[in-house]
């Protein structure tokens, strides 16, 4: 049996967690390799490599601290051929890390990000857009839930432009159609020292709440449950014919 924690992988009756349900006082951990924070001086001063500008593009990797525990912050998965990094979607069986993708770091670095904090935030700013004009916008920074085949848990942290020219808002991901990935890790350098705030030291994160029933689908729970009965129904008949068999012999 896997080392891996199980209570992180998602089901086949697990719907995507909407924003709308996320309580106000949740804190996402992130992880940070090769250091150690103890201070919340150490943090700030870090504050770069903790948010690094250049993971935004892509989504700034953390997982919300509920079902998912700081115990859990030890479990560094290792990418292999597997589909160990894959997205989840509705319906997906997930995927169970074998050991050998598994390397269990002790006391491994993380810090939270306060969610209630990020979700006040907003900054007016400048930048270029992908026609090389001079814009402006109002900054904000959203989390998504990306689950993995291995991860339920798994958020991304993107930044979040409403443009000047309009009431359009556009997540600044990669290949999105307004602003640049440069533009994107331009912007967040741009916040770090506003970023700063977000953070919050280890030994003061605490797990929120999310209910259960809150992330069932019940399509899907519907659907798991009929092909469970449907199973054991089988089963059964199968062995009360194996049993009448053995009788008549």
């Amino acid at each position: 049996m896997s080392l891996y924690p199980r209570h992180l992988l998602p089901r086949v009756y697990y719907k995507r967690i909407p924003p709308t349900i996320i309580p106000p006082k949740t804190h996402f951990l992130r992880f940070i390799d090769d250091m150690q924070i103890s201070t919340s001086e150490e943090m700030q001063n870090s504050c770069e490599k903790i948010l690094n500008p250049s993971h935004f593009p892509n989504g700034c990797s953390m997982n919300i601290l509920s079902v998912f525990t700081k115990e859990d912050v030890k479990y560094k998965l290792i990418k292999t051929d597997t589909p160990i990094f894959e997205s989840w979607a509705e319906g997906l069986t997930s995927y169970v890390p074998q050991d050998e993708e598994v390397t269990i770091i002790e006391n491994r670095c993380f810090c939270g990000i306060d969610y209630s904090k990020v979700m006040r935030y907003q900054a007016d700013v400048g930048y270029v857009d992908r026609n090389n004009n001079k814009k402006r916008g109002i900054a904000t920074f959203v989390f998504m839930h990306a689950p993995l085949l291995s991860n339920f848990w798994h958020y991304n942290m993107f930044m979040k432009l409403s443009l000047e020219d309009g009431n359009k808002e556009v997540i600044c991901e990669r290949q999105n159609p307004v602003i640049s990935d440069s533009q994107i890790r331009k912007l967040v350098v741009a916040q770090l020292d506003d970023l700063k705030e977000f953070l919050i030291i280890p030994s003061e994160t605490k797990p929120c709440k999310i209910y259960w029933w809150k992330y069932y689908s019940v399509k899907s729970m519907y659907k798991y449950i009929k092909k469970v009965i449907q199973i054991g129904c089988t089963m059964f008949a199968s062995r009360n014919v194996e049993e009448t068999i053995a009788s008549r012999n």
